[in-house]
Protein backbone atom coordinates (compact mmCIF):
# COMPACT_ATOMS: atom_id res chain seq x y z
CA UNK A 1 0.00 0.00 0.00
CA UNK A 2 1.49 3.39 -0.83
CA UNK A 3 0.29 6.89 -1.92
CA UNK A 4 0.92 6.98 -5.45
CA UNK A 5 -1.71 4.62 -6.49
CA UNK A 6 -5.41 3.32 -5.70
CA UNK A 7 -4.47 1.49 -2.66
CA UNK A 8 -4.28 4.96 -1.01
CA UNK A 9 -7.56 4.41 0.03
CA UNK A 10 -6.69 2.07 2.47
CA UNK A 11 -4.73 5.31 4.45
CA UNK A 12 -8.09 7.07 4.92
CA UNK A 13 -8.21 5.93 8.82
CA UNK A 14 -4.91 7.62 9.05
CA UNK A 15 -6.11 10.61 7.47
CA UNK A 16 -8.84 10.44 9.91
CA UNK A 17 -6.87 10.70 12.79
CA UNK A 18 -4.92 13.52 10.82
CA UNK A 19 -8.22 15.35 10.95
CA UNK A 20 -8.78 14.83 14.72
CA UNK A 21 -5.25 15.84 15.50
CA UNK A 22 -5.90 19.30 14.43
CA UNK A 23 -9.24 19.42 15.60
CA UNK A 24 -7.53 19.09 18.63
CA UNK A 25 -4.55 21.20 18.00
CA UNK A 26 -7.00 24.06 17.35
CA UNK A 27 -9.58 23.50 20.23
CA UNK A 28 -6.68 23.49 22.26
CA UNK A 29 -5.75 27.62 21.07
CA UNK A 30 -5.63 30.12 23.30
CA UNK A 31 -8.02 32.80 22.63
CA UNK A 32 -5.26 34.90 21.03
CA UNK A 33 -3.58 32.06 19.66
CA UNK A 34 -5.43 32.59 15.97
CA UNK A 35 -3.85 35.98 15.28
CA UNK A 36 -0.15 35.10 16.38
CA UNK A 37 1.82 34.21 13.31
CA UNK A 38 2.43 30.46 11.67
CA UNK A 39 5.95 29.33 10.53
CA UNK A 40 4.42 30.44 6.79
CA UNK A 41 5.67 33.95 6.19
CA UNK A 42 2.90 36.94 6.08
CA UNK A 43 0.22 33.88 7.22
CA UNK A 44 -1.09 33.91 10.93
CA UNK A 45 -2.92 30.75 12.33
CA UNK A 46 -6.21 31.89 11.60
CA UNK A 47 -5.75 32.02 7.91
CA UNK A 48 -3.54 28.45 8.00
CA UNK A 49 -6.57 27.29 9.64
CA UNK A 50 -9.43 29.31 7.14
CA UNK A 51 -7.02 27.36 4.68
CA UNK A 52 -7.48 24.13 5.43
CA UNK A 53 -11.24 24.48 6.13
CA UNK A 54 -11.07 25.96 2.48
CA UNK A 55 -9.35 23.37 0.95
CA UNK A 56 -11.88 20.61 2.57
CA UNK A 57 -14.59 22.48 0.90
CA UNK A 58 -12.94 22.67 -2.34
CA UNK A 59 -11.84 18.57 -2.26
CA UNK A 60 -15.88 17.72 -1.11
CA UNK A 61 -16.35 19.66 -4.64
CA UNK A 62 -14.48 17.79 -6.25
CA UNK A 63 -15.79 14.59 -4.75
CA UNK A 64 -19.40 15.63 -5.11
CA UNK A 65 -18.41 15.80 -8.53
CA UNK A 66 -16.58 12.23 -9.01
CA UNK A 67 -19.38 10.89 -7.44
CA UNK A 68 -22.22 12.34 -10.03
CA UNK A 69 -19.40 11.29 -13.20
CA UNK A 70 -18.44 15.68 -13.44
CA UNK A 71 -15.02 16.67 -13.19
CA UNK A 72 -15.01 19.70 -10.94
CA UNK A 73 -12.52 22.31 -10.03
CA UNK A 74 -11.20 22.42 -6.65
CA UNK A 75 -11.30 26.29 -6.85
CA UNK A 76 -13.88 26.74 -9.68
CA UNK A 77 -14.32 30.61 -8.89
CA UNK A 78 -10.24 30.52 -9.46
CA UNK A 79 -7.01 31.52 -7.34
CA UNK A 80 -7.95 34.84 -6.75
CA UNK A 81 -11.20 33.94 -4.47
CA UNK A 82 -9.21 31.16 -3.28
CA UNK A 83 -6.91 33.47 -1.83
CA UNK A 84 -9.68 36.13 -0.62
CA UNK A 85 -11.84 33.55 1.23
CA UNK A 86 -7.95 32.67 3.06
CA UNK A 87 -7.52 35.99 3.57
CA UNK A 88 -11.31 36.82 5.14
CA UNK A 89 -10.00 34.10 7.83
CA UNK A 90 -7.38 36.44 9.45
CA UNK A 91 -9.53 38.29 12.12
CA UNK A 92 -11.55 35.01 12.79
CA UNK A 93 -12.09 34.39 16.56
CA UNK A 94 -11.18 31.14 18.25
CA UNK A 95 -15.00 29.73 18.26
CA UNK A 96 -15.20 30.91 14.79
CA UNK A 97 -12.59 28.96 13.62
CA UNK A 98 -13.31 25.97 15.17
CA UNK A 99 -17.19 26.04 13.72
CA UNK A 100 -15.73 26.46 10.38
CA UNK A 101 -13.13 23.40 10.72
CA UNK A 102 -16.01 21.29 12.21
CA UNK A 103 -18.86 21.50 9.65
CA UNK A 104 -15.69 21.68 6.07
CA UNK A 105 -14.01 18.68 8.03
CA UNK A 106 -17.36 16.84 8.60
CA UNK A 107 -18.82 17.39 5.30
CA UNK A 108 -15.60 16.12 3.57
CA UNK A 109 -15.42 13.07 6.01
CA UNK A 110 -18.89 12.10 5.03
CA UNK A 111 -18.31 12.59 1.22
CA UNK A 112 -15.15 9.85 1.75
CA UNK A 113 -18.07 7.27 3.26
CA UNK A 114 -20.09 7.85 0.17
CA UNK A 115 -17.40 7.19 -2.39
CA UNK A 116 -17.07 3.82 -3.80
CA UNK A 117 -14.28 2.05 -6.18
CA UNK A 118 -15.29 3.42 -9.36
CA UNK A 119 -16.28 7.25 -7.56
CA UNK A 120 -12.26 6.61 -6.76
CA UNK A 121 -10.74 6.19 -9.70
CA UNK A 122 -13.34 9.17 -11.82
CA UNK A 123 -10.62 12.63 -12.71
CA UNK A 124 -10.81 15.51 -10.19
CA UNK A 125 -9.36 18.52 -11.36
CA UNK A 126 -6.74 20.80 -8.83
CA UNK A 127 -5.18 23.75 -10.26
CA UNK A 128 -5.69 22.80 -13.95
CA UNK A 129 -4.83 18.99 -13.49
CA UNK A 130 -6.15 16.11 -13.44
CA UNK A 131 -6.29 12.78 -12.01
CA UNK A 132 -7.84 10.33 -9.70
CA UNK A 133 -9.98 11.06 -6.87
CA UNK A 134 -7.72 8.79 -4.68
CA UNK A 135 -4.74 11.67 -5.62
CA UNK A 136 -6.77 14.04 -2.93
CA UNK A 137 -6.34 11.27 -0.05
CA UNK A 138 -2.06 11.94 -0.22
CA UNK A 139 -3.32 15.52 -1.04
CA UNK A 140 -5.23 16.30 1.63
CA UNK A 141 -3.06 14.15 4.29
CA UNK A 142 0.19 16.46 3.62
CA UNK A 143 -1.91 19.63 3.95
CA UNK A 144 -3.17 18.47 7.66
CA UNK A 145 -0.26 16.90 8.61
CA UNK A 146 2.43 20.02 7.33
CA UNK A 147 0.45 22.72 7.94
CA UNK A 148 -0.43 21.68 11.77
CA UNK A 149 3.92 22.19 12.04
CA UNK A 150 3.50 25.09 10.63
CA UNK A 151 1.33 25.88 13.58
CA UNK A 152 4.01 26.86 15.42
CA UNK A 153 2.47 25.24 18.47
CA UNK A 154 5.32 22.78 19.43
CA UNK A 155 4.60 19.86 16.55
CA UNK A 156 7.50 18.72 14.38
CA UNK A 157 7.30 17.03 11.38
CA UNK A 158 8.93 14.25 13.09
CA UNK A 159 5.47 13.54 14.28
CA UNK A 160 4.57 12.91 10.49
CA UNK A 161 3.03 9.22 10.10
CA UNK A 162 6.18 7.59 8.51
CA UNK A 163 4.22 6.40 5.12
CA UNK A 164 3.34 10.21 4.39
CA UNK A 165 6.51 11.45 5.38
CA UNK A 166 8.40 8.85 2.75
CA UNK A 167 6.25 10.05 0.21
CA UNK A 168 6.63 13.48 0.88
CA UNK A 169 10.25 12.94 0.40
CA UNK A 170 9.61 11.28 -2.70
CA UNK A 171 8.18 13.78 -4.22
CA UNK A 172 9.42 16.68 -3.23
CA UNK A 173 13.40 15.88 -3.86
CA UNK A 174 12.25 15.81 -7.85
CA UNK A 175 12.05 19.16 -7.86
CA UNK A 176 14.78 19.82 -6.22
CA UNK A 177 17.13 21.19 -9.28
CA UNK A 178 14.75 23.64 -10.02
CA UNK A 179 14.40 24.72 -6.75
CA UNK A 180 18.39 24.98 -5.84
CA UNK A 181 19.48 28.76 -5.47
CA UNK A 182 22.39 27.47 -7.68
CA UNK A 183 20.89 25.84 -10.44
CA UNK A 184 23.27 23.12 -12.11
CA UNK A 185 25.02 22.56 -8.83
CA UNK A 186 25.75 18.92 -8.47
CA UNK A 187 23.54 17.57 -4.97
CA UNK A 188 23.13 14.36 -3.27
CA UNK A 189 20.04 14.39 -1.08
CA UNK A 190 20.01 11.03 1.69
CA UNK A 191 16.77 9.95 3.42
CA UNK A 192 15.42 6.40 4.08
CA UNK A 193 12.00 7.13 2.40
CA UNK A 194 14.24 7.30 -0.83
CA UNK A 195 14.67 4.61 -3.22
CA UNK A 196 18.25 3.29 -1.87
CA UNK A 197 18.12 5.57 0.90
CA UNK A 198 19.41 8.50 -1.35
CA UNK A 199 18.48 10.90 -4.79
CA UNK A 200 21.27 12.26 -6.90
CA UNK A 201 21.16 14.67 -9.54
CA UNK A 202 24.39 15.73 -11.14
CA UNK A 203 27.75 14.21 -10.11
CA UNK A 204 31.95 15.25 -9.65
CA UNK A 205 34.40 16.22 -7.46
CA UNK A 206 32.19 19.58 -6.11
CA UNK A 207 29.11 17.00 -5.08
CA UNK A 208 26.96 19.11 -2.38
CA UNK A 209 25.64 15.80 0.06
CA UNK A 210 23.02 16.81 2.26
CA UNK A 211 22.41 14.53 4.78
CA UNK A 212 20.90 14.57 8.65
CA UNK A 213 18.28 12.91 10.61
CA UNK A 214 15.21 12.02 8.12
CA UNK A 215 12.51 15.05 9.52
CA UNK A 216 15.77 17.51 9.21
CA UNK A 217 16.11 16.18 5.37
CA UNK A 218 12.03 16.47 4.76
CA UNK A 219 11.99 19.91 6.37
CA UNK A 220 14.41 21.18 4.31
CA UNK A 221 13.03 19.25 0.85
CA UNK A 222 9.90 21.22 1.94
CA UNK A 223 11.36 24.75 2.30
CA UNK A 224 10.83 24.88 6.23
CA UNK A 225 13.87 25.68 8.54
CA UNK A 226 15.76 22.47 8.64
CA UNK A 227 17.94 22.17 11.59
CA UNK A 228 21.42 21.14 11.74
CA UNK A 229 21.97 19.42 8.55
CA UNK A 230 24.96 17.56 7.56
CA UNK A 231 26.42 19.27 4.37
CA UNK A 232 29.22 18.32 2.80
CA UNK A 233 31.25 18.89 -0.67
CA UNK A 234 33.89 16.36 -1.52
CA UNK A 235 33.87 15.69 2.30
CA UNK A 236 34.52 19.53 3.51
CA UNK A 237 31.66 20.62 5.86
CA UNK A 238 29.45 23.74 4.02
CA UNK A 239 26.20 25.45 4.24
CA UNK A 240 23.54 23.61 3.57
CA UNK A 241 21.71 24.63 -0.48
CA UNK A 242 18.82 27.20 -0.66
CA UNK A 243 15.64 26.17 -1.42
CA UNK A 244 12.44 27.52 -2.19
CA UNK A 245 8.93 26.84 -0.42
CA UNK A 246 7.56 23.44 -1.98
CA UNK A 247 4.21 23.35 0.18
Amino acid sequence: MNLSDETSVGHLDDLRASHAMFRSLVRGLSLDAPAGPSLLPGWSRAELITHLCRNADGMSGMLEGALNGQIVAMYPEGMDKRNADIAAGRGATLGDLIDDMAGSFARLEALWDRMDDQAWERPVQWRQIEGPAWATIRMRWQEVEVHAVDMDVGRGLEALPEALADELARIAVESVPSRLDSQGAGIEVRHPGLPGGYRRFGSGSDLTVVDGVPAQILAWLLGRHAGKLVTTIAGRPCHPPVLGSWI
